[in-house]
Order: C-alpha cells, then structure tokens, then sequence
C-alpha cells in the first residue's frame, strides 16, 4: 500500500517523515538507507501512522508546525509545552464531567476538588502528602514540577504525567495524552 499522502498532522511532506497507513503487512513504509526511520506513532484509532528518522521532525508534524525545526532550545520547549496546556484544556472539562459520579463516592477534599477543577496551567499544590487519591486521573504537565520548579510532583495510582521537557519525553507521553496513540522507537 502506498503511504498516504493526506498527512494527519497537516506536515509538508519531506524526504525524511513519511504520514501513511500501516500496509496490510503491519510494515513500515520504503526508507532512506542514509536515513532509515527511527520513531513511529501510530494513531489506532485512525490507522494511520507517522514514521520520521528524527524526533525533532516527528515533534514537528505532530505540532503541525514546520518551523519547529528551526527553533532554539527555549523556544521548543516552550512550543511542546504549550501544546500539552492545548490540548489538557480541552479534555479536562470532558474528564471532570464524567468523573462526576466517580467523586460522589470519594468524599473529596476541598483540594481535590481545586486541583481537578481549577486551570492546567496553574500548578497542583494543597494535596495532603502531595498524595492523589481520587479514582479519576489528574493530568499533570512534568515541568511545572520538580525538578523544573519547587512544587513536588503529586503521585498516586491516577496521576498522569505529560513531559515535554524533551522531543523524545514529548513523543514517549502521546499515549498518556490518549490512549489511542501508540509510539514505538524502532530498531
């Protein structure tokens, strides 16, 4: 099967990052033997999957973002960040509407319930022990929490960390951002 050329993250295609759909053999697409592919995400909910023979382009067509490639160190990190906080802003509404009945039963704390509700983008502080014990997940971003910052990192069985401190801690939390996402770095 030729590699699809409606590319799921909106990427120019290049030489070096191949959008496709999985062949009927489960095989990845022809590579460059100067460049052979690396990394692959795959989308099962789609059935499309993306290979690239760096992080930096895969970061950049899940960014949707071209000129990813071309910025410093702050200024990516910054971008995958931002990309986290988008993308949590979104789902979390949806997670807490239908954790409603699962905190019924919880007899949550005042903190908790803060610590679900309030933005993405202001850190988790408050949690006795620093401990989540809700049976629903918190979504955390990585760099709000030490190391990057004082504020301790909560934990408990619920707690889902996205880390976009680098290109390849940003690919490794796709799946945690959504099940449907898998990501693979190939031999």
């Amino acid at each position: 099967m030729e590699p699809d050329k409606a590319i799921p993250w909106g990427w120019p295609e290049r030489k070096n990052i191949v959008p496709c759909v999985k062949t009927s053999t489960g095989q990845a697409p022809p590579q460059p033997a100067e460049n052979p592919w690396i990394y692959q995400l795959d989308n099962v909910e789609t059935g499309r999957s993306l290979f690239a023979d760096n992080a930096t382009d895969m970061v950049a067509a899940i960014l949707g973002e071209p000129q990813y490639v071309e910025l410093d160190d702050d200024e990516a990190l910054a971008r995958r960040t931002e990309f986290f906080y988008q993308a949590l802003e979104i789902t979390k509404q949806l997670v807490a509407d239908t954790s409603a009945e699962q905190l019924a039963d919880a007899d949550a704390t005042e903190d908790e319930l803060v610590a679900l509700y309030q933005t993405i983008r202001e850190p988790v502080t408050g949690l006795p022990g620093d401990l989540w014990r809700l049976p629903v997940p918190l979504v955390l971003i990585a760099t709000d929490y030490q190391p990057y910052t004082e504020i301790p990192l909560p934990r408990g069985e619920h707690v889902l960390v996205l880390d976009p401190s680098d290109e390849l801690t940003f690919l490794q939390s796709m799946p945690v951002m959504r099940d449907t996402f898998r990501f693979t770095v190939l031999d």
